[in-house]
Order: structure tokens, then sequence, then C-alpha cells
């Protein structure tokens, strides 16, 4: 088969496969619990300065707060991906069918992605709760809500990247996290160390903070989606490639 229909159903199968993981429910039920407990407690920070509502909708997109339990919660979602497969050797038996690499690789991603949107439902609901605060921007929303799919769909397309790298799903996992936390933290640093100059310039490109802060204020920028669309399309073709040399191993 030719065209996207081979990748959307490996992501279907493996969307139901990963349902039917007790892992997955208590992935869900935890990340749930803690993106709850900071949303608390932004509100209760909040309070205590008098924020606007408006501002407190922008910590939501940006806070560190929420996003370290996505950090740990990416990883673990895709690293039995590819990893399992390849332990249990049902990865050469999908290979067998009329499918390439890339469109494996492809529905591996469209599988996580799909989990990972279930894992932000609960951020319309905070949206809901806030606008009970004050006036929300529900064009900066629906921008932030944009931010957040596609630098989370870039962590992730890392991570699935890392489940290509092994059979062992634990490796698979702190590789995954250690790719996606240097995505996160390095420009950071590097915007601090080059203070000024060019390569001050490429690092606050390169900055997802920045990325989701401007999602955030409501500009959908395309200079700023940029980077991570490359980033998920650079690691689906790497995770191809590592299926590809992996195979008959």
């Amino acid at each position: 088969m030719s065209g996207p229909m081979p990748a959307l159903l490996v992501a279907g199968r493996e969307l139901r496969s990963t349902f039917l993981q007790p892992l997955a429910w208590v992935v869900l039920t935890a990340l749930w619990f803690f993106t709850g407990l900071s949303f608390w407690s932004v509100v209760s920070i909040s309070g205590v300065y008098s924020l606007p509502a408006i501002e407190m909708q922008r910590a939501l997109f940006t806070a560190t707060l929420f996003w370290l339990p996505l950090l740990v919660a990416l990883p673990v979602i895709a690293m039995r991906l590819i990893a399992e497969e390849r332990q249990t050797g049902t990865i050469e038996t999908l290979l067998t069918a009329p499918i390439t690499e890339n469109q494996v690789a492809l529905g591996k991603f469209l599988a996580g992605l799909g989990f990972y949107l279930v894992l932000l439902t609960p951020f319309p609901i905070y949206l809901g709760l806030l606008a009970r605060f004050g006036e929300v921007d529900l064009g900066a929303a629906m921008a932030g809500l944009l931010g957040m799919v596609l630098v989370g769909g870039f962590f992730l397309a890392a991570a699935v990247c890392a489940s290509a790298l092994t059979r062992n799903q634990i490796v698979a996992a702190i590789v995954g996290f250690v790719a996606v936390l240097s995505l996160y933290v390095a420009p950071l640093f590097g915007s601090q160390l080059a203070q000024s100059g060019p390569w001050n310039t490429v690092w606050t490109h390169l900055n997802l903070l920045d990325t989701l802060d401007t999602f955030a204020k409501g500009v959908v920028s395309t200079r700023r989606a940029l980077y991570p669309v490359s980033g998920i399309i650079f690691f689906v073709f790497a995770t191809a490639r590592l299926i590809e040399i992996s195979k008959g191993k």
C-alpha cells in the first residue's frame, strides 16, 4: 500500500494496544494528577499576587510546573513503541507486510501523538475554570494549545527515535528522557553563556520555552513553528533509518 493509509493503520493498531496496557492508565492518572496540582498551585500563587486571568492562561502553557511531568511522561509513552517490537521480533513480521520503514515510523509517532493529545485533555478544562476568574483570550488559548502540540510532538518524536535504538524498554525510556531534557534545557544554558552575538540569536531561536510563550500570547509564528516541525520530520526519518538498519538483527 502507498500513501498515508498504512501509517494510519499502524497508528490505530498501536493506539488501541497502548490503551490495553496498565502502564498507559498509570501514566494518564499520574500526569492528570500532577498537572491538576500544578494548576491549583498557579491559581493559588496568582491569587496571592493578584495576577489577572490572562497571565494565569500564559502560565498554563509555559510554566515548568506543567512541563516537568510531560518531560517524564513522553519518554514513557514512547519507550515501548518500537523497542517492544524489536524485543519480541514482531517488527520483522510487520515489515514483511506491504509497508515501508517510513510508514512504520510515522505510524508509531502518530500513535504516540494520539496518546499525548489524550494527556492534554484537562487543559481546555483548566481554561474554562480560568474564565471564571476573569477574561480568557480564546484565540491565544487556541494558539497556546497548538504550541503545546508542536513542542510536545517534537519531544515525542525524539523519544520514539530513542525507542528505535534498543530492544530494552527501560533503556529506551532513559535515553528518551535524556534527549527530551536536553532539547528543553540546552538552549536555556546556551543563551545564558552566549549573552550577545550570533550564537545568542541561534540559542534563542532554539529555545522552546520562547516558542511556547510566543504561541501563548496568541502569535502563531511560522518562524517559531519551523524548528519543532523540522525536528519532528528529522526524528521520524531517523527512526525509519534505525528500523531499516535493525532489520534481521
